[in-house]
């Protein structure tokens, strides 16, 4: 964290480029969030919008970024990079996407065998992959890459955060593609804030606000508001 001219605190913050955790221009779950912490600390907050799961991560550890959000679980590869986590803002879960002429109503990823699979680098639902068997599965830097591929036919199925949700069924932004209703998810995490390890005031003040956002009643409406799944960790 820096200081202004003005002697408040400048948090920068990594979030998703995409609704419904982010937008651009910044926007979404984590937006209104964020800016609702930062409004109890009088901070200047100032966000970037990044396209990719790994992009956040390595903004928050290289430093250009102090606070990432985006449907982000805490792991020990994680915690291994010097990264530590909040208690979740969100419940988050692997889904299936397929093109929209595809109206197989899958319910597992084991009925995918024999067909081209996709993830998003870095994204712990890779594990979901392998744990179905499925081998030869591509991954692309973000999800806008991977969903452009599904679009085009390049692969037959993505999978990726739930959150994804939100624009094949709300917004409708995600055309030609279909979310699979009828997937049942295996893969359930906390997706939660996430700093550098040293940066231990920065962790307790993001805490601390979760919790009277928590208490006040007002995290799960906003959480509610985006199409989101209440965080059950």
């Amino acid at each position: 964290m820096a200081s202004s001219a003005a002697s408040a605190e400048t948090v920068r913050a990594a979030i998703n480029n995409a609704a419904p955790t982010g937008g651009d221009p910044p926007a979404g779950l984590c937006h209104e969030v964020l800016t609702a912490i930062g409004t109890r600390y009088g901070w200047d907050l100032e966000f970037t919008p990044i396209a990719g799961l790994n992009g956040i991560l390595e903004a928050v550890t290289g430093s250009t970024a102090d606070v990432g959000c985006s449907g982000i679980a805490p792991t020990n590869e994680r915690r291994n990079m010097g990264l530590a986590f909040t208690s979740p803002i969100f419940t988050n879960s692997e889904f299936l996407y397929v093109h929209a002429d595809d109206a197989t109503g899958y319910t597992s990823l084991g009925e995918l065998t024999g067909k081209k699979v996709a993830g998003q680098e870095g994204s712990t639902f890779l594990r979901a992959l392998e744990a179905a068997g499925l081998s030869n599965v591509q991954t692309y830097p973000d999800n806008t890459a991977g969903f452009e591929a599904l679009k085009a036919g390049e692969i037959d199925a993505y999978v990726t955060g739930v959150q994804s949700r939100y624009q094949t069924d709300v917004t409708k932004t995600l055309t030609g593609i279909r979310a699979v209703a009828t997937y049942v998810p295996v893969a359930v995490n906390p997706a939660s804030l996430v700093v550098r390890n040293t940066d231990t005031t920065l962790l307790g003040q993001l805490q601390a606000g979760l919790e009277a956002l928590k208490a006040e009643g007002t995290l799960n409406p906003l959480v509610e508001k985006w199409g989101l799944p209440a965080p059950q960790f």
